[in-house]
């Protein structure tokens, strides 16, 4: 952790990273929730999220695939249309979209 904190953790296995994730969100889970900042509440969501398999629902029966990651209707959209495309075809589609973008900073 202290390679993390002193930005010296570049070379550090993915797998350690999710393993200090799983430990912190275990570690803020045995806390009362009212003692929880709301950034730490968000953390524990997300991991919460994060560790429900795709095929699970939520109450209303949405597929965690199927759920929203942003609170932008238009990013989510593209997010949409991306996950519709064969995947052997998505470099294609990212090439077009870069095009795009560079010409309309144009």
């Amino acid at each position: 952790m202290s390679r993390f904190e002193g930005g010296r953790a570049f070379s550090t296995p993915f797998v350690v990273i999710v393993r200090l994730n799983v430990t912190l969100a275990r570690a803020l889970a045995a806390l009362d929730a009212s003692m929880l900042s709301d950034d730490a509440r968000r953390y524990l969501d997300y991991m919460r999220f994060l560790a429900t398999p795709p095929e699970a629902g939520e109450d209303s029966g949405t597929p965690v695939s199927a759920r929203p990651l942003t609170t932008d209707p238009e990013g989510e959209e593209l997010m949409r249309l991306y996950r519709h495309v064969p995947p052997a075809a998505r470099a294609r589609l990212l090439e077009v979209v870069r095009a795009a973008v560079a010409a309309l900073r144009e």
